[in-house]
């Protein structure tokens, strides 16, 4: 347990860094997994795979 305020305030900054990097990186999971899935529909469906290319 923290001894004073500013050990306390230290302990809670770490805390919320520790749930922003847990944050960030279940979002980059989400994010692979849905290029990947963008990836394969575009290829079952025959569409080039082009950067800033809809089909």
């Amino acid at each position: 347990m923290a001894g004073n305020p500013k050990d306390s305030k230290i302990l809670a900054y770490k805390d919320m860094v520790n749930q922003l990097n847990k944050t960030i990186s279940a979002q980059t999971e989400r994010i692979q997994s849905l290029q990947k899935t963008l990836e394969a529909d575009r290829l079952e469906n025959g569409c080039p795979i082009k950067p800033g290319y809809a089909c």
